[in-house]
């Protein structure tokens, strides 16, 4: 199974697409049973004003998780690594499981 990211532009931040997306994403969260290796991480902003925001694997297990990627657009993509994003950020899952997975410019 593939990562899925959603690229976002500085424009749709200032309309708070990401924080409808990570909104979207924790009510689905919430309910859902096996919820272990589904997570969403955002990157840092990049030299052309995106960022990226992150949906594991598990996420496309889920119809409801399935439907708010395709509703905006989820493409398949490689794990996000330190050589890939500078900065990679939790936004909803089990901080235990993913932290090996969350990073900033002061921690590499």
């Amino acid at each position: 199974m593939s990562w899925y990211k959603i690229t976002i532009s500085a424009h749709q931040t200032n309309f708070g697409e990401h924080g409808k997306i990570q909104d979207q994403f924790e009510k689905i969260f919430i309910v859902i049973q096996n919820r272990q290796d589904v997570a969403l991480f955002s990157s840092g902003w990049s030299h052309s004003d995106t960022f990226n925001i992150y949906f594991t694997p598990a996420c496309t297990s889920h119809p409801a998780m399935k439907a708010l990627m395709d509703s905006y657009g989820a493409t398949p993509c490689d794990e996000p690594t330190r050589e890939t994003e500078s900065e990679l950020s939790l936004l909803v899952g089990e901080s235990n499981r993913w932290r090996n997975h969350i990073w900033s410019p002061d921690l590499s």
